[in-house]
């Protein structure tokens, strides 16, 4: 207690921290309790946040006793950085740094495989520890110094530091990707360093003021304010200055081991020698410790993900050299600005696909989970079958002569025969969505056009007969029609445009003649030539520009309350299939002739090379 009166004038305190009146009993006069709080935090940074040692602290409120306790100091252990530097008597330093910035699991195995990883104490044991110890020597630490400096640090004696380093802001996203961070919480790091931030002194355990105190000179008694204004360099370059409101330390000393450092007569602070002056620069050394291992750590993760990114970096930096040149043309040759454009279609086209990719992997999932249970229902096709076994055994106990006039509701004959129709369609349907996710269907080949739409003609009559749909294929005669593609984008582009004529003529009209027609040319010498018609409604009347079919998420397809039941993924999956084979398409509007009308080209495959 006798030093606690010392530092303050030996007066006690008001709670607002300043003098003034007292009770007769020597106590304060109605203070409200956030001024209780403020002193209990003041006095709270009197003592060092690491550990309480002999000299204790006590606030007592004789009007709330349960208020009546020890002022202990609160220590924050979510720091990034932690490094202790304990100067031995010989004048060695011993530093222990404790890394919690990243997630060390998921280092890539290229880090450690770098040069600077190999030494100590960057190595991969030191991370798995997480804690790294190493002694290094004044001379090691001040290379090139006078004896004379190295006498004055050995003069001050044995003291030792704590430094805390707290990020206050999230990482990017783009951060995220190259360094594995670990989370944390912005906001309670900032409240803790208001209040406990700063590197202070504390001589036997107990705070020299002003060092270190928020909002006052001495705040920043390093210097190192001015270190980061003079180098505002990044955490990834290795001469990166730590910024003054990021970190928290205590400097331990006493009068027994430091007398050189003697008080100022005032007690604010210690008189400033060459002994001081040394002495900050060994904190300021201790300090560089730190910023050197964060630094080289992040600068090595940084150099091994440009590695592994060598090709993105190369884009990243050619993005940014042509948005350059686009924003300054006149600075540059036409060769330079046609190819800065040519730059921007090229990302604005990886950037169309990329949305795609995203579109496609959600369909090529349903595929996927089709394909999973792919036995099951192969077992399918047995399912017409069933209904004739159940119909022979209840003949041979029912006679179906006996439920003649009756109702067929009542019929357990006409049951089975409706239920056997339902099994075709629905057994109908499998083998034509399992023929579609066929593992052959999804490898590039020479796909002869006429063998696979005759193909397709014998699965989608299953469907087309019943509703009185006729599908004509026509071949354009000693046309070979062989085309380089993936048999699963024909699929797209034809079980598409048969869907969309199947609901087309259910939905709009009634009983004419319905007739789906795909005729198949030479084009070109390079080209095949395929117009497909039906005599259905055509394209709707809501749809201005026939091209518009085309886009993402359009359909006209709705229910009997006007909602909207297609996808508006059939025509976009078409001609996004045709366009990847640098094919053209064309939709048109009903005429006389035809309902809905669309020409397309694929390019023909080439024989031995040509």
């Amino acid at each position: 207690h006798s030093s606690w009166h010392t530092a303050y004038g030996g007066r006690r305190l008001n709670p607002s921290g300043v003098r003034g009146n007292t009770s007769p009993s020597g106590f304060v006069q109605q203070s409200p309790p956030e001024t209780i709080k403020k002193l209990r935090r003041t006095l709270g940074v009197l003592a060092p946040p690491d550990e309480q040692r002999a000299f204790n602290i006590y606030l007592h409120d004789d009007r709330d006793p349960d208020q009546s306790n020890s002022v202990t100091s609160d220590v924050l252990e979510d720091f990034d950085y932690k490094l202790t530097a304990k100067v031995l008597e010989h004048g060695d330093v011993q530093f222990t740094v404790v890394r919690n910035e990243l997630n060390h699991d998921e280092f890539p195995e290229a880090f450690f495989k770098r040069k600077d990883m190999k030494k100590e104490p960057f190595t991969k044991e030191s991370f798995d520890s997480r804690t790294a110890v190493y002694v290094k020597s004044l001379q090691e630490l001040f290379p090139g110094e006078s004896e004379l400096f190295h006498s004055r640090a050995q003069s001050i004696g044995t003291f030792d530091v704590v430094l805390r380093f707290f990020k206050l802001q999230m990482p990017s996203k783009a951060d995220d990707r190259q360094y594995p961070y670990r989370s944390f919480q912005p906001q309670r790091r900032r409240e803790w360093l208001d209040i406990f931030g700063g590197i202070r002194i504390y001589r036997d355990n107990f705070g020299v003021r002003p060092y270190g105190e928020p909002k006052s000179g001495a705040y920043d008694w390093l210097s190192l304010g001015q270190r980061r204004a003079a180098n505002p360099a990044a955490p990834t370059r290795l001469n990166w200055p730590v910024p003054p409101q990021n970190i928290a330390g205590t400097v331990n000393i006493s009068r027994n081991e430091n007398s050189v450092l003697v008080d100022q007569s005032n007690r604010e602070g210690i008189i400033e020698t060459e002994e001081f002056r040394v002495f900050q620069a060994l904190i300021l050394r201790f300090v560089n410790e730190l910023e050197k291992d964060r630094s080289r750590v992040l600068f090595n993760l940084l150099e091994t993900f440009k590695v592994a990114n060598a090709d993105k970096q190369v884009r990243t930096e050619g993005l940014k050299l042509a948005q350059k040149i686009r924003e300054k043309p006149q600075d540059s040759t036409e060769d330079v600005r046609k190819l800065a454009q040519t730059v921007k279609v090229q990302e604005d086209l990886l950037k169309e696909q990329a949305e795609d990719q995203v579109i496609l992997r959600s369909l090529a999932t349903l595929g996927t989970v089709m394909v999973s249970f792919a036995h099951e229902m192969g077992q399918l096709n047995t399912l017409a079958g069933r209904n004739q076994h159940l119909a022979a055994l209840l003949a041979r106990n029912l006679d179906e002569k006996d439920f003649a006039g009756k109702n067929e509701a009542f019929n357990p004959f006409a049951i089975l025969r409706d239920m056997e129709a339902s099994d075709k369609k629905a057994a109908q349907w499998f083998n034509f969505a399992l023929s579609a996710v066929q593992s052959g269907r999804r490898r590039r080949t020479n796909v002869d056009m006429r063998s696979h739409l005759n193909a397709l003609k014998v699965v989608w009559d299953g469907f087309l007969e019943p509703r009185e749909i006729d599908l004509d294929l026509n071949i354009e005669e000693g046309f070979t029609a062989e085309i380089l593609a993936f048999e699963i984008d024909i699929d797209s582009i034809f079980n598409n445009l048969i869907l969309n004529s199947f609901e087309a003529f259910v939905d709009g009209m009634g009983g004419e003649k319905r007739n789906i027609r795909i005729d198949i040319f030479a084009k070109s010498a390079k080209e095949v030539g395929i117009i497909y018609e039906d005599n259905g409604p055509g394209i709707h009347s809501s749809i201005k520009d026939p091209s518009e079919i085309f886009e993402f998420n359009v359909t006209t397809k709705k229910d009997r309350e006007g909602k909207g039941t297609g996808t508006g993924l059939g025509m976009w999956i078409l001609e996004s299939v045709v366009r990847s084979y640098d094919g053209t398409v064309r939709a048109y509007r009903k005429t006389e002739d035809y309902g809905f009308r669309l020409e397309f080209s694929l390019p023909v495959a080439k024989v031995n090379g040509i």
